[in-house]
């Protein structure tokens, strides 16, 4: 699935395929809200990295980050933040 969304939380652009097999809406909205979260992580991160003057990079994360283990309709398994 691709997604980009506008800070404000908005969405520039959506694209998902089932592949193999079908997913129920639940899993779209579900798989959208891990996106989200993400695609909010950057928007710190990069904010951060603007206000340092570019002094730091973007992936020298300070905490560590916890995953949740989802699995898309193709049963592959994927990483939430």
């Amino acid at each position: 699935m691709n997604l980009v969304m506008t800070e404000d939380g908005n969405c520039v652009e959506l694209q998902a395929t089932a592949e193999r097999h079908a997913f129920p809406r639940s899993r779209l909205l579900e798989m959208m809200d891990c996106a989200e979260a993400g695609i909010h992580r950057l928007h710190d991160l990069q904010k951060g990295a603007i206000a340092a003057g570019g002094r730091t990079s973007l992936w020298q994360v300070p905490e560590r980050i916890s995953a949740g283990t989802f699995r898309a309709g193709t049963n592959h398994p994927g990483r939430c933040p």
